[in-house]
């Protein structure tokens, strides 16, 4: 499976968490784009091991990282991802945890803030890993969600385009394309909770398992003895 390719030497700024989606982004956008951006946005989070995540994954592909600090934000949001005494759900996701983690129009956020600094780059082009795994209940990250952001978007510059090349993909998709083109999720952070290890027992974590078993491989991110816990605890064990 490849994603689709758009060759161009007028560079792509990428908004990357750390994760293994944002990671498998940003080897898909290094095969295809020159200079390539990296952007990292700490909004509120309570924990920001993933934008530790996001520096190393960039100092590996030899892009620039540039870093912004919006945590100032997250006194307008009720989520279990920034509010002090929500907790992190556990267990497989179901709409009443999903709902739990929604951050209200962080994805609009990201996508105004990546536009004004590929502007000022003279970039024109926003990635982001939107993919047809992220559930309904996120609408900021649906196709006619990232249709109308760039329309909007195109109101600053009408060159502006936001890249979605996994909009179609599920996550287990988008794994075998990383696998692919040796994105490196040992360097991935996933975990909602931000300890010292993974967690594997929350929603993020679960799915992360589910998508490297559909691969027949193992996470590279984890030990062998948390490999084999994570696969009891999704049942696949």
């Amino acid at each position: 499976m490849e994603a689709g390719t758009e060759a161009s030497s007028n560079g792509i700024v990428v908004l990357c968490s750390g994760g293994i989606d944002s990671t498998t982004l940003l080897w898909w956008a290094c095969r295809n784009y020159r200079p390539v951006y990296a952007l990292g946005i700490i909004y509120g989070q309570k924990h920001v091991k993933e934008l530790d995540a996001a520096i190393n994954v960039a100092m590996q592909a030899g892009v620039q990282y540039r870093g912004i600090n919006l945590s100032n934000l997250a006194v307008v949001w009720d989520s279990a991802l920034t509010t002090p005494g929500i907790e992190i759900p556990s267990g497989e996701y179901t709409n009443e945890t999903l709902a739990q983690t929604v951050v209200p129009g962080r994805n609009l956020m990201f996508l105004t803030v990546a536009a004004g600094f590929a502007v000022s780059k003279g970039v024109y082009k926003i990635g982001i890993a939107a993919h047809a795994g992220d559930h309904p209940v996120y609408p900021d990250c649906s196709e006619c969600f990232m249709f109308d952001a760039q329309k909007t978007l195109r109101h600053y510059d009408y060159r502006l385009t936001i890249a979605r090349p996994f909009i179609g993909y599920s996550k287990t998709e988008l794994v075998t394309y990383g696998i692919q083109v040796g994105a490196p999720y040992e360097l991935t952070w996933s975990c909602y909770k931000g300890g010292d290890r993974p967690c594997l027992e929350c929603s993020t974590c679960q799915e992360r398992t589910k998508a490297f078993v559909a691969n027949n491989v193992p996470d590279p991110a984890l030990t062998a003895m948390e490999w084999k816990r994570a696969q009891g605890i999704v049942g696949t064990g």
